[in-house]
C-alpha cells in the first residue's frame, strides 16, 4: 500500500507533562513520543519527519490512583470523528486502550501485524503502549519483537535505515 501521506500514530492522550499541541512529541524523552522514538531507533528529527502524530483524546483527562484516566465512550466518538482523515493511511495505533476505541479487542489484532481494515479503510497496527508502566516491555523476547517490527517497516519506509542502530 503506497501514499503520499505519512504514516500515522494516534496516542491516547496527553501526559500531565507533555504539550497537548505536540502529541507524542519526542521531548521529553521520559513521554509516550520520546519512548517510541528510542524503541524506533530514530533521531528526534527522523522521528518527527516521518510520522504524523496526533491523539485521540486532546486534553490531559486528569488521574485516576496511579492512572491516567480513561473514558473509553469518549474516546469511541473521537475515533470515529477521525475516520474521514483514516481513508487509505497506514496508522499505528499507541497501545490497547487506542485499539479499543477503533474496536479491535485483544484478539481480533496481535501487536506489531499489519491488518487491512474494509471498515475504516485504513491499514492499521496495533503496538504496546511505551509506557514505563507498561510490563510488555520489561521481557526481553518483546522487545526483540517491538525492535523487528520497527526495523522491518522502517527500513521500508526509509531505504538505508540501519538495522545496527535499533536497540
Amino acid at each position: 500500500m503506497t501514499h503520499s501521506t505519512k504514516p500515522l500514530l494516534i496516542g491516547q492522550a496527553p501526559g500531565p507533562n507533555t504539550d497537548p499541541r505536540r502529541p507524542l512529541a519526542c521531548l521529553p524523552r521520559t513521554g509516550t513520543g520520546g519512548r517510541l522514538c528510542a524503541i524506533m531507533g530514530l533521531t528526534l528529527i527522523r522521528y518527527t519527519a516521518m510520522f504524523e502524530r496526533t491523539n485521540l483524546i486532546h486534553t490531559f483527562p486528569g488521574r485516576w490512583k496511579r492512572d491516567d484516566k480513561w473514558c473509553k465512550a469518549h474516546a469511541v466518538v473521537a475515533a470515529e470523528a477521525m475516520r474521514p482523515l483514516l481513508r487509505g493511511r497506514e496508522v499505528i495505533l499507541v497501545g490497547r486502550n487506542v485499539s479499543a476505541a477503533f474496536g479491535y479487542t485483544e484478539s481480533h489484532l496481535d501487536f506489531h501485524e499489519w491488518y487491512d481494515d474494509d471498515t475504516w479503510k485504513m491499514k492499521v497496527s496495533v503496538i504496546p503502549h511505551p509506557s514505563g508502566r507498561n510490563h510488555w516491555y520489561h521481557k526481553e523476547p518483546n522487545r526483540e519483537a517491538s525492535r523487528l517490527f520497527w526495523a522491518e517497516y522502517l527500513g521500508e519506509k526509509m531505504p538505508g535505515y540501519p538495522l545496527c542502530a535499533v536497540k
